[in-house]
């Protein structure tokens, strides 16, 4: 194994007691501490620690933790970090660079650098350490196989540490100029990572010769296979469609490297893809005879196939619109179309899914279904895909456990109709092309959220990395990052673990805010979140409430969607391929399926187009509102108002045209004021010029739009009648204003529909002119004072 060289280049209570385990930290030598828990505690917490009746009387905030102290540490442990070579150096180098990130100055960016060179030199040196033989002969096999683990979970800490920092560096670039994330080209800011990128190049090739080196190679093609018992038959359902044969074997060879059990697949395609899976199972069968003991195989073209014939001339036609998604469908019918002797079966995406463990275990998965329930499906767990979406999302369709008998005898077929139909109805975006669109529409809809287990974390693991920006998004990262990035639960070509971040490498996220209290925020959130990740036996909840062990050994990994076209995956996936087929043709591969592209949902999870990252910024600003926040991003900002004071609401680089239009959602329950105009402080009142708008005003019992404010304006129109709800929910309504001063309010957030308009009254322009929308573009919102509101305003 060759050696790396590398040049120069709200929970704190839980992490305070981490850094008290810490050796004496001779580089704090010179400063105010003796240790780096007082470091941390203290500059955290200045009131506990100065002042004339604390424990550091004499000494001052600005005295230890101030800009004086930052730079000499900087300058001090740069020294230090540059000669360091020591393990243990660097991991007292280690633990004082996470408590100065996150206690002492967590937007300093130099101390970023500095602590991405400090993890990965420690990640390196453990890495050469597998060389010493002197060091490890007395491991053992098992020993030395714990050791080489450790490794990789620590060259992956460090590689996800450095694109990190790359990110904090873009978002910190980007308000330094004044513009977005979004609106910054990320290769200017290669030049100030360019030191780092050397060090994480050198992590990543460290990792791959770990990752696919001759301990890996060994398990592509065992030497050794499992005993099969005469236990029952496992039954599987799969699709091929055209040539996806040779690009889907590798799932199967999976299952077949790990199983128990004698299997019986139904092969569910077309006659191109039947033809091209008989052929890929002859090779199998002469090449790997024993690996395929026990395996048979039944094929039904689904396309000739009479139920299905009928059942595709019920579905709407707006579903099932190409070739895969008539297979995908045929799997959500597998009850009408499997034999009567099979009462359960496993449908399991090909291609996209590797299986670690005996496919027994899922099978065994069905026997703890409630009596009521007809399937088990695994979940996508990701809060993000929830918001992004205007569909039911939570359940994934590409793995699923069927009671087969059960279906028939539930009305199961006449149930996925109704769903394709109400969902189509109520304006479901992307809908009714997957199977799983179906499964989600008669689950939510249809069943009230029963009728259907959640998998285990274990059966679905989803290489989801939720809390970096843009995590699958190619273009939104370097291409040094985009060929080499990985998930970083990856531990081996069969050791997949659900990977949970610590507080450092939720650190990044503060980058986003630009208020001080937003990154106050922000920083205690990673704080709480990820100090509760490190200890034992935490769980990350998913979108769906189940929880995710941190660490756990996953039996299955998804891949779902366009995350295949990430290079780790597809080196993964071909490096586990039998390596006597040949592989796949470039008419085969998932990039060429035009099936899967994102204008019928099929894209990457995560944004990506302009409309992708639209749909984020609104779960993004859905998730403000949750939590009573301030945010503002585009042409769209949420806030909070209470004690009767206006909020004035700041938009992003807003440009008026000759028409004002706003969409305004609150939760206000009565008196929910939008005024647009200028509004000036004068001694104990406010001068008031612009347009009012009173929504379910208190005194009024309706909706009224005055000149002026309060009981000053000249009140212009007024609607009777509620627009507000009377619980907690948002209520929406629009306003808009022309330069000809033609003023409309209505309900809703239909601003074209005109049965919505309530008030529609044009205003008397002095002189003749146009009204002045810039001077009109200050926009406000208040309640009265014993509310407390939420509000989302958005301009067109």
């Amino acid at each position: 194994m060759a050696r790396v060289q590398v040049g120069p280049a709200v929970g704190g209570a839980l992490l305070f007691t981490l850094l008290a385990s810490a050796t004496p930290a001779w580089s704090l030598q010179g400063t105010c501490f003796d240790n780096v828990e007082q470091m941390a505690h203290c500059c955290d917490q200045p009131e506990r620690c100065f002042g004339p009746d604390s424990t550091m009387k004499n000494a001052t905030y600005d005295d230890c933790c101030g800009p004086g102290f930052q730079e000499f540490m900087k300058i001090f442990l740069s020294k230090v970090v540059r000669v360091a070579e020591d393990t243990e150096e660097l991991r007292e180098m280690q633990t004082i660079m996470k408590a100065y990130l996150i206690f002492v100055n967590s937007l300093d960016t130099t101390a970023w650098e500095l602590a991405a060179q400090v993890e990965g030199k420690l990640a390196i040196s453990h890495y050469n350490s597998l060389t010493m033989h002197d060091v490890n002969h007395h491991l053992g096999v098992r020993g030395f196989m714990k050791k080489r683990l450790e490794i990789m979970k620590d060259l992956n800490h460090a590689a996800h540490f450095c694109e990190n920092f790359f990110q904090a560096l873009w978002y910190h670039h980007a308000q330094a100029t004044g513009r977005s994330a979004v609106e910054t080209d990320i290769k200017s800011v290669r030049p100030l990572f360019a030191p780092t990128m050397q060090l994480y190049e050198a992590i990543q090739d460290a990792s791959d010769r770990l990752l696919y080196d001759k301990i890996a190679a060994s398990s592509v093609f065992p030497e050794v296979w499992p005993a099969l018992d005469n236990s029952l038959e496992v039954v599987l359902v799969v699709n091929v469609v055209g040539k996806w044969a040779s690009v889907g074997v590798v799932t199967f060879w999976s299952i077949l490297k790990h199983r128990t059990t004698p299997l019986r697949i139904f092969v569910f395609g077309d006659q191109a893809g039947i033809r091209d899976w008989r052929r890929i199972v002859n090779e199998m069968k002469s090449e790997a005879p024993h690996a395929m003991h026990r395996v048979r195989f039944d094929y039904i073209d689904i396309f000739l196939h009479p139920r299905m014939v009928n059942y595709f001339s019920r579905l709407p036609p707006e579903c099932a619109a190409t070739n895969m998604s008539k297979a995908l469908f045929a799997r959500l019918l597998c009850h009408e179309l499997l034999p009567g002797d099979v009462v359960r079966a496993i449908a399991i995406d090909l291609g996209d899914i590797l299986v670690f463990e005996d496919i027994l275990g899922l099978w065994q998965e069905g026997d703890l279904l409630q009596s009521d329930e007809l399937l088990a499906a695994a979940s996508h767990r990701s809060a993000e895909e929830t918001m992004r979406h205007t569909k039911p999302t939570n359940l994934n369709g590409g793995l699923v456990l069927y009671e087969v008998a059960r279906m028939r005898e539930s009305g199961y077929t006449e149930d996925t109709l109704r769903a394709a139909r109400q969902g189509l109805e109520r304006g479901y975006g992307h809908f009714c092309m997957w199977d799983q669109d179906i499964i989600n529409a008669m689950h939510q809809d249809l069943w009230g959220g029963h009728r259907v287990r959640v998998l285990p974390c274990r059966w679905s693991l989803f290489p989801v990395a939720g809390w970096q920006f843009f995590w699958n998004t190619p273009s939104f990262w370097l291409e040094e990052f985009v060929q080499r990035r990985r998930y970083p639960g990856f531990l081996g070509v069969d050791h997949f673990e659900h990977f949970c971040p610590g507080p450092v490498l939720m650190l990044h996220t503060i980058f986003a805010f630009g208020g001080k209290r937003d990154r106050q925020l922000a920083r205690d959130v990673a704080l709480v979140q990820g100090t509760r990740n490190d200890q034992p036996g935490s769980a990350i909840r998913g979108a769906d409430g189940s929880m995710c062990s941190c660490g756990e050994k996953a039996a299955l990994l998804h891949v779902p969607s366009t995350m295949k076209l990430w290079p780790w995956v597809q080196r993964l996936f071909s490096f586990l391929s039998p390596p006597f087929l040949e592989k796949a043709s470039e008419e085969a591969l998932f990039k060429s399926r035009t099936e899967q592209g994102e204008a019928i949902g099929g894209g990457f999870w995560g944004a990506e187009g302009e409309k992708e990252m639209s749909s984020m910024r609104q779960g993004t600003l859905r998730w403000a509102m949750s939590v009573g926040a301030t945010l503002v991003s585009k042409n769209c900002a949420t806030l909070p108002t209470n004690d009767g004071n206006y909020a004035d609401v700041q938009f992003e680089h807003w440009e008026r045209s000759d028409t004002l239009t706003l969409v305004v959602q609150t939760n206000a329950r009565e008196d929910a004021h939008v005024f647009l105009g200028k509004i000036t402080p004068i001694p104990n009142a406010l001068h008031a010029v612009g347009l009012e708008i009173v929504v379910d005003s208190s005194d009024k019992s309706g909706t009224l739009l005055r000149w002026g404010m309060g009981i000053h304006g000249e009140q212009l129109a007024f609607h009777s009648g509620r627009i507000l709800q009377d619980d907690d929910s948002y209520s929406t309504f629009w306003i808009q204003v022309t330069s000809a001063g033609l003023v409309m309010v209505g309900s809703g957030g239909n601003t074209t529909d005109f049965e919505s308009i309530l008030i529609r009254v044009r205003l008397q322009l002095q002189g003749g002119g146009g009204y002045d929308l810039a001077e009109m573009g200050h926009v406000y919102v208040g309640s009265l004072p014993e509310q407390s509101v939420q509000w989302l305003i958005c301009h067109q």
